[in-house]
C-alpha cells in the first residue's frame, strides 16, 4: 500500500518509536506540555496512531522531569552558542552524574565541541584548537574516536 506521502506500508501496522511534543497530544498527562517524549506509534493506512501512557508513576515522573528541565538548558546553550550554559547543562545532566570530576566533564565538553565543530557553528568563537585540546588533562585523540571498540573504552579512570 502506498501512502499519500509516498511511503509504502503493508497491511499490518509498523510500530516505531517517535519523538513528539506532549502538548496537544497529552501522551503523559502529568508531565509538562512542553517536554518531548519518545513513545511508540503505529504507522498504517496513511495514519500514525500515538499511544498515550496516562499518568506516569511519581518516581518515574520525577526522573523524567529532571531530563525534561535539563533539556531546556541544552536547547538554550545550543541556540546561544554559550559554552558556560552548555557546561551548566552537562553538570546538571543525570547522565553525567557518574563522573564525579567536574574538570573531566568540562574537558569532555571541549573535546566534543572540537570534534563536532562542523555541526556546531554557533560555538565557533569558543571552540578550542587542537593544540589547546591537547593541553587538557582529559584529552581524547581523534584516532580513539574512529573504531567503535576504542571509542567505547573508558578514557580515564574513575575515582
Amino acid at each position: 500500500m502506498k501512502s499519500k506521502a509516498g511511503f509504502h506500508f503493508d497491511e499490518s501496522p509498523l510500530t516505531h518509536p517517535i519523538n513528539i511534543p506532549n502538548k496537544g497530544h497529552k501522551i503523559a498527562s502529568n508531565l509538562p506540555e512542553d517536554c518531548i517524549l519518545e513513545v511508540a506509534a503505529n504507522f498504517m493506512d496513511d495514519d500514525i496512531k500515538i499511544y498515550g501512557v496516562g499518568n506516569v508513576p511519581n518516581d518515574i515522573k520525577e526522573l523524567l522531569e529532571v531530563h525534561a528541565n535539563n533539556t531546556k538548558l541544552f536547547v538554550d546553550a545550543a541556540i546561544s552558542g554559550d559554552p558556560e550554559k552548555l557546561l551548566k547543562a552537562l553538570l546538571a545532566d543525570p547522565m553525567c552524574k557518574f563522573i564525579d570530576d567536574r574538570d573531566a566533564i568540562e574537558d569532555l565538553m571541549w573535546n566534543m565541541l572540537h570534534y563536532e565543530s562542523k555541526w556546531l557553528p554557533q560555538f565557533k568563537e569558543s571552540i578550542p584548537t587542537l593544540d589547546d585540546l591537547k593541553k587538557l588533562k582529559h584529552y581524547v585523540d581523534e584516532k580513539d574516536l574512529k573504531p567503535k571498540k576504542r571509542a567505547m573504552k573508558v578514557k580515564w579512570k574513575r575515582k
